[in-house]
């Protein structure tokens, strides 16, 4: 029985239909390794970028018994992924689109159209909440300006005229 070895990997492609990912990929010198399961963290999966690097485990010493650990695409892995603080995470992936869950402060940015879909969304900052649902868009708390005028329930209007006449702006 041969001994188990790590060694390193590039990424040449997955199939990522089934139950539990695959991968294909080169190991040591340029050895093709087909079929090994690519083990990842529950709750999240990603099909890594050709060429990506990873570390290979082969038990036991068999090929036909090697997994993929790992697979990290160094082109993808730019500056907002870098040099972050213990517990920091980083999503991202090779558009660019980057969820930053650092400190205090999360991000999320795209490079495109942000799709997110519920029933309803709450936002609550400090003691204003905004609710958004099917019903429509409900502000609780805070105040309404735009261009720094009041434009919430307490606005009021300059040179008000009865009927149909225009009135000034917003005060």
């Amino acid at each position: 029985m041969s001994e188990t070895s790590l060694f390193r990997i590039e990424h040449i492609s997955a199939d990522d239909t089934g139950d539990i990912q695959t991968v294909t990929a080169y190991g040591h010198a340029s050895e093709q390794l087909e079929g090994i399961i690519r083990v990842q963290p529950h709750g999240f999966s990603s099909n890594p970028p050709v060429g990506s690097h990873g570390m290979g485990l082969r038990l036991r010493g068999e090929s036909d018994l090697a997994v993929a650990l790992g697979l990290e695409d160094p082109t993808s892995r730019t500056s907002y992924a870098k040099g972050q603080n213990p517990g920091d995470c980083v999503l991202y992936n090779a558009d660019g689109s980057v969820w930053k869950m650092v400190g205090k402060s999360p991000s999320f940015s795209c490079l495109q159209t942000c799709t997110l879909t519920a029933t309803s969304f709450v936002f609550k900052c400090g003691g204003t909440t905004f609710t958004l649902s099917a019903d429509g868009f409900v502000q609780t708390g805070g105040a309404q300006k735009h261009n720094d005028h009041d434009v919430g329930a307490t606005h009021q209007h300059t040179d008000v005229t009865p009927g149909s006449s225009t009135s000034g702006p917003p005060q």
